[in-house]
């Protein structure tokens, strides 16, 4: 290089007065009085005038045993009261009076007449207050521990992906966990990172900008210098450097806030979509429950004689205590702890539980590319890097000059590449006296050096940067810009990033010398990771900083199915394809991507897809990604992600690439499906045992022995508990809850399961031995009479006719389809047919189902544990028949369960396609006809216009794979441009793009008033095209023939 480089005095001044700040002029009070010791003495904070340099390893060793780890240990409350609080929700409230209510109050043994041959005692019904404490006690034990184990699981992940800084030990730059700096330890400060502890600022050159909006509120950036005090939480959005540490942990001033915060996520962690619809269930269950509680109390108060007040509001609350969902928040904690260990050993870890579910329902996903899809190992490319003026640079020069704006500490990825292209970077750098550095700024794209060459003597101030963004300073001569533009274009679209280098030639005249081409290959499984989200029904949209061309050509190597890639002019209010589109909500649906684009553009292509409704997630690892990470459904930081991406993530994931969102799908989709099973089963047993026990106490005149329904109530609880874990088939599109569809399945299955119990129950209790019972059933004392059963002999009877239809109702529930349709095959491990019941649920209904069966078999009449009547045992004969009459209405429940299944599924479909929900029962056959014809007319104008359009569309051989030919026909058609205003000056007017033809018409065609315009119109250009070339071939033969036209 043989250039003379002159100063500006504008550029290479310093701007911030912290350059003359000397921290020995500093007050010990801002740097804690407590700190002035000898860790912290006058060598390590740079009193003496040198650079400071950290400590030793003795020294931090010395104030780690002063001032402890750096966190804030959280006081928990004490495990004591954790468990106390859990006896206080209204659930366990309502059983706990239940169970003081079975134990103060004796029962007066008021029965049906027929029945006053069983043996009764009218003590207080302690049975039923033990059974209902037992009952208690395992739901808030089980929910601790669920909680307790899920927690302690939480935090060895998070201790186990905790964040590392930069930190100066015994003079060498060295990788530590956060927890472990200490007060005097010097930290390497990068954008993009958490502010790790209080410090104060130390390094030369430009000043930080930080974000304190997490702890003061206040969205403006506030700038620290040399000198500056920042405070542990702030976000580094700008600049680069060093700071001292003052205070860690609890001394910090984040730790005086970290509980509130604690308290925040928490209440954060009680919210989600799923969690507030379940709570809205739950209200809902215990209204229907007092509903039918008041229904039964009241009328055996007024009909039953001798029955007290006492003993029928007794009754009411036992009846209550079990249409409660009692297990629901057991149930789903425990269904999503498990699931997120699952996920946990996919390299996923959840931060938020809620996110798993909502994670189910994700049918976009918006991905960054650099690091992501891309390797995000960059490596440049000599022989493909351009030079501009070879006369006076060649590409050692310019990558020489790239260095200078590069650091070879705390590099980015973009700096790495550029000091792996020298063998000893610090060597070269060494002849550069650096007097001013700017980092890179996400806003601005460029990093500007100030630095004189000391062999030569020579200042200069050289600009790495974004190549528009180079391309538009002033003194870039016309020439230079279009071999700049060229170059770009053709870098771009074989898939190179390119990176300029400029450097001052006087003040406000800038050289561009040349373009870096950085290769940034994709992923190798990244491709098959695309495809198989495209599978589950989640469309990926690559949204980048880097430049279109090369975002379509990564996307066409990745194999995306939407090449429809808009750049940062669609974010205009007046943007030309955004009104083309309907809006820019519109226009984000059908986009494939977006490039160039800034944070604020992330944020609003996720604002806006999740006004149409969508579901979106969101993968980043920097601090522009954070803004669309935290307003995401999903946010998702990638492995290697920045404090502030993972801070405002729901799952941070553990290993490279984009391969564990599958597996995530996968598993946030079973565990919805369990949870889905749980409410559908949850509700129709709470409707179960309103309608049976209204029916049988109020049509039926029975009084069912209290402590056999809390014994059925008990066992119910323990098999739905079972699935947590049970068998799921893989759901192939995204799932989200219909509490409609789930309402209306269990009360369809409620009302068949209800009406046959209460029926048998009925002709039990209405038997009198006058005829044989239509079943074959009959009383076991001497059955040569014709007797009629016993009030202890019905109580088993219905018992055990009950509690079998519940738990074959578990099993109706968990399936869409009639329960014989099973499969056992699996593909990666997942099953792709409606599987069988895993082995905890089947153990479980067996356990359940075994002991009530052999309590309905042998129980004596005499065995009276509780107050009123008791059970008399029926036989294996008499349960036999009972199981087989359960089993023939579990049949006949699944299948109606299969119809409203099928029946809902196509009412959603009919929905989707534009269909109101009347319109099933609205001649249903008719409109699909209907449907079908219209279909086929417009496929055939399509077809047709295809045909016509397609041969002169001139774009054909050059466009990428997967164009459609038809729409840039037909968008090209309706260009109404003055195409002469291009021959006064070539760039007077831009055309449409291709995507801007692409999306217009994607709008349009479904118009099938405008299909057939647009095809009578190709008809008429045909028509007179052929015309025209016979008229020039008549010409060319000089035959004189007269055409008519």
């Amino acid at each position: 290089m043989n250039t003379t480089f002159t100063k500006n005095d504008n550029v290479t001044e310093m701007s911030n007065s912290f350059d003359h700040v000397d921290l020995s002029e500093m007050p010990a009070s801002s740097i804690d009085e407590e700190n002035q010791s000898s860790v912290l003495s006058s060598k390590l904070i740079g009193m003496d005038g040198s650079n400071p340099v950290g400590l030793t390893d003795e020294e931090a060793q010395e104030s780690l045993a002063k001032h402890g780890f750096n966190e804030v240990v959280i006081n928990e409350q004490p495990i004591i009261l954790q468990i106390l609080s859990r006896y206080l929700g209204i659930v366990p409230l309502f059983i706990t009076t239940t169970a003081v209510l079975s134990a103060a109050i004796w029962s007066d043994c008021t029965q049906d007449p027929n029945f006053d041959d069983c043996e009764c005692n009218n003590l207080n019904d302690w049975a039923s207050f033990v059974l209902l404490f037992i009952e208690l006690n395992l739901v808030v034990y089980a929910d601790f521990m669920g909680s307790k184990s899920s927690g302690d699981a939480m935090k060895q992940l998070q201790a186990a992906s905790a964040s590392k800084v930069g930190v100066r030990r015994n003079n060498e730059w060295v990788q530590l966990p956060t927890r472990e700096l200490v007060p005097g330890d010097l930290v390497a400060v990068t954008i993009g990172m958490t502010i790790p502890a209080d410090g104060i600022v130390v390094h030369d050159g430009e000043p930080l900008k930080l974000d304190y909006s997490s702890l003061t509120g206040e969205p403006l950036p506030e700038k620290k210098g040399k000198g500056a005090s920042v405070l542990s939480g702030a976000v580094v959005l700008v600049g680069e450097g060093e700071m001292i540490v003052t205070k860690t942990g609890a001394t910090s001033s984040l730790g005086t806030t970290q509980a509130l915060i604690a308290d925040a996520k928490a209440e954060k962690e009680k919210g989600g979509e799923l969690a507030n619809l379940l709570s809205k269930v739950a209200m809902f269950l215990c209204v229907y429950g007092l509903l039918a509680a008041l229904i039964i109390g009241v009328y055996t108060g007024v009909n039953f004689d001798g029955s007290s007040l006492a003993e029928s509001f007794k009754l009411a609350f036992v009846v209550l205590s079990a249409i409660l969902p009692v297990t629901m928040p057991l149930v789903l904690t425990t269904t999503l702890a498990v699931g997120s260990q699952e996920l946990a050993k996919d390299d996923a870890l959840v931060q938020r539980f809620s996110a798993i579910p909502e994670m189910a329902g994700m049918d976009i996903l918006c991905s960054d590319k650099t690091g992501t899809l891309t390797l995000g190992e960059m490596t440049v490319i000599k022989e493909e890097c351009v030079v501009f003026q070879k006369d006076k640079y060649t590409v050692d020069d310019m990558m020489e000059l790239a260095l200078v704006c590069s650091r070879i500490e705390h590099s980015d990825a973009i700096d790495k590449a550029v000091t792996k292209f020298f063998e000893d970077p610090a060597t070269v750098l060494a002849d550069y006296e650096l007097s001013k550095f700017v980092p890179f700024d996400p806003a601005t794209k460029k990093v500007t050096a100030v630095a004189t060459k000391k062999s030569t003597g020579q200042e200069l101030c050289v600009v790495k940067g974004a190549p528009p963004v180079l391309m538009s300073f002033s003194g870039v001569d016309k020439g230079t810009y279009k071999k700049a533009k060229k170059a770009l274009d053709e870098k771009s679209a074989r898939g190179f990033k390119t990176l300029g280098v400029c450097i001052q030639l006087e003040e406000d005249s800038w050289e561009l010398v040349g373009f870096l081409s950085i290769l940034d290959p994709p992923r190798s499984d990244t491709a098959h990771t695309v495809s198989k989200c495209s599978e589950l029904g989640v469309e990926v949209k690559m949204i980048t900083g880097d430049q279109k061309l090369i975002a379509i050509e990564v996307a066409r190597q990745l194999g995306l199915p939407n090449g429809l890639f808009f750049d940062k002019e669609v974010f205009h209010p007046n943007s030309l394809a955004a009104n083309r589109a309907g809006g820019f909500a519109n226009l984000c649906e059908k986009a494939g991507g977006f490039a160039s684009v800034s944070p604020e553009h992330k944020h609003r292509v996720v604002t806006s897809l999740q006004q149409k409704g969508h579901v979106v997630g969101m993968t980043g690892d920097g601090v522009n990604d954070a803004p669309a990470l935290s307003i995401a459904d999903v946010g998702i930081a990638v492995a290697g992600a920045t404090d502030a991406a993972r801070g405002a993530s729901d799952i941070v994931l553990q290993q490279e690439g984009l391969s564990t969102i599958v597996n995530a799908l996968y598993g946030s989709r079973t565990i919805f499906k369990r949870i889905e099973t749980y409410l559908t089963y949850r509700m129709c047993s709470s409707f179960v045992f309103g309608f049976v026990f209204v029916l049988i106490y109020c049509a039926s005149s029975y009084s069912f022995p209290t402590w056999t329904l809390i014994l059925i109530s008990i066992l119910n609880d323990f098999a739905v508990s079972s699935s947590s874990k049970d068998n799921v088939m893989i759901q192939r599109t995204p799932q989200r809850l219909n509490i409609w569809k789930v309402g209306a399945v269990a009360a369809s299955m409620a009302i068949v399961s209800s009406l046959q119990t209460w029926g048998f129950m009925h002709s039990i209790v209405d038997y009198d031995g006058s005829e044989p019972h239509f079943w074959g059933i009959r009383p076991l004392d001497d059955i040569s009479e014709n007797k009629n059963f016993t009030g202890c002999e019905a109580a088993a009877f219905n018992f055990l006719v009950l509690i079998i239809t519940l738990q074959f109702d578990l099993i109706a529930a968990r399936s869409p389809k009639p329960f014989f349709l099973f499969s056992t095959e699996k593909v990666d491990g997942h099953f792709v047919g409606i599987p069988p019941p895993s082995k905890f649920v089947i153990a479980a209904l067996s356990f359940s189902l075994g002991i009530a069966t052999l309590i309905a078999v042998y129980w004596e009449d005499n065995w009276v544990i509780g107050s009123g009547y008791g059970m008399s045992g029926i036989g294996w004969r008499n349960a036999g028949l009972v199981w087989a009459w359960a089993l023939l209405w579990f049949v006949i429940t699944d299948l109606v369960k299969s119809f409203v299944v099928a029946l809902f599924e196509k009412i959603e479909k009919d929905s989707s396609h534009g269909k109101p929900w009347g319109a099933f029962f609205q001649n249903t056959l008719t409109q699909e006809w209907d449907q079908d014809r219209a279909g086929e007319k417009k496929k055939l104008a399509i077809e047709s216009l295809r045909g016509h359009l397609a041969e002169y569309d001139a774009s054909a051989k050059s466009s990428r794979a997967g164009s459609d030919l038809f729409s840039i026909a037909v968008a090209s058609s309706l260009q109404l441009q003055d195409q002469t205003a291009l021959e006064e000056e070539e760039e007077a007017m831009v055309p449409l793009t291709h995507q801007d033809e692409l999306l217009a018409v994607q709008t349009l065609q479904d118009d099938e008033a405008l299909l057939r315009i647009i095809s009578n119109m190709a008809h008429t250009i045909n028509a007179l095209q052929q015309q025209v070339d016979e008229l020039s071939a008549a010409k060319e033969k000089g035959a004189g023939t007269q055409v008519e036209v």
